[in-house]
């Protein structure tokens, strides 16, 4: 067996971290090419997963909507990115770019925009990702990152044991969050910069971050912590407007609220989301979807029923004197829909009023008769109605 001195195992590992250093910061350019085609690679892989998995949602009248603020915020510069937007079944107000140009935009989204200012701030932002090559800049840099932790493994383990590994792994995560909230905060300034040259609200368009605030519990004590990647959504909308006072942009929005053209624009957005809103018990956002499809449809039985079936299942104060207007609204307005009959009679069964619950879940077997939940409701009539 060969036994090396001291300093020659010291002067193997200053060989070791040479060559990681060697690797790490030649032939960039190879690498950001190699890594820019794997992204793309990634990116039409996840789009083929979110199919196979049934949650794009396709909506003919909301893409048109959104091209249009697309087209509105290209400049002349040919080399800018149009990003191509697919909608994502998910309840999050989240929106991911991939760096071939794709938008996955979740339903959630359009629980937080107010108007067409806010819409495309939020466009603009992903924009900027694109065009700044963010997506190929980050994952360049966090492998370049990933190689200053493995000299630090290397080093601190010879010298200072598993301690040292801690901290230094604990201060390069530190150090990858706070390179990406450099990015988020070029994309915000950027994107700002973009919806003013294209004539929108700008201080409007801000006001997209207390809505993520106050509606989806932005700023928790998630977002204190090391290794989170996107600044503080308090941060972000006060450099925002700090900026606009700087340019000496006018200080009141004059956009106040969508318009029915926009509503309009995206009922089926609105539906979609109260669903899965409903469906991950998150109520309050439930119901401000079926409001909004309310206010561009105030006869949309389907926003009624999904209001009517959110505050049934809540069962909050009055919630249930509300959940039996709604329910009657829209099994009036579309008697057609079993479904709508049969979420009444629940309405009925939980206020007490039992005969008229009976009656609506009679009327519902009769217009369902192979209803997949009819043993169910006939186990109902059994116990409480004698039948």
């Amino acid at each position: 067996m060969i036994r090396f001195p001291k300093n020659n195992v010291l002067f193997f590992l200053i060989i070791l971290i040479g060559a990681v250093f060697f690797h790490a910061f030649s032939n960039d350019s190879t690498e950001v090419n190699v890594q820019k085609a794997d992204l793309i690679k990634q990116a039409d892989e996840s789009e083929g997963w979110f199919e196979r998995q049934g949650l794009i949602v396709d909506d003919s009248a909301a893409t048109i909507y959104l091209q249009s603020i697309l087209d509105r915020l290209k400049t002349a510069d040919s080399a800018e990115s149009m990003l191509r937007i697919r909608f994502v079944r998910e309840c999050s107000p989240n929106a991911f770019s991939f760096a071939n140009g794709l938008l996955l935009m979740c339903t959630g989204v359009f629980a937080v925009v107010d108007n067409e200012s806010q819409l495309a701030f939020l466009l603009a932002h992903e924009m900027s990702h694109c065009h700044l090559n963010h997506h190929v800049l980050r994952r360049h840099e966090m492998h370049r990152k990933s190689v200053e932790l493995i000299r630090r493994q290397i080093v601190g383990a010879f010298f200072f044991g598993r301690l040292a590994n801690f901290y230094n792994g604990r201060s390069l995560m530190r150090a990858m969050g706070g390179f990406s909230r450099v990015f988020e905060d070029q994309a915000d300034r950027t994107a700002l910069q973009k919806i003013i040259k294209a004539g929108y609200d700008a201080r409007n368009a801000v006001k997209m971050f207390e809505n993520l605030r106050t509606r989806a519990g932005g700023d928790n004590a998630f977002e204190d912590t090391t290794l989170i990647t996107h600044p503080k959504l308090a941060d972000r909308l006060s450099r925002a407007v700090k900026y606009l006072d700087s340019i000496k942009y006018p200080p009141e929005p004059a956009e106040k609220s969508a318009s029915i053209s926009f509503r309009q624009s995206f009922q089926k957005m609105y539906f979609v989301n109260s669903n899965e809103c409903y469906t991950e018990s998150d109520y309050d956002l439930a119901l401000r979807n079926a409001n909004e499809l309310l206010a561009a449809e105030p006869l949309s039985s389907y926003a009624a029923a999904i209001k009517g079936t959110t505050f049934m299942t809540r069962r909050n104060g009055s919630d249930l004197d509300s959940a039996y207007f709604y329910l009657r609204f829209a099994a009036n307005t579309d008697p057609s829909r079993p479904g709508f009959i049969r979420d009444l009679g629940y309405a009925f069964f939980f206020s007490g009023k039992f005969d008229s619950a009976a009656i609506y879940w009679r009327k519902y077997l009769q217009q369902a008769p192979d209803a997949a939940d009819k043993a169910f409701i006939q186990y109902y009539l059994r116990n409480y109605y004698s039948e």
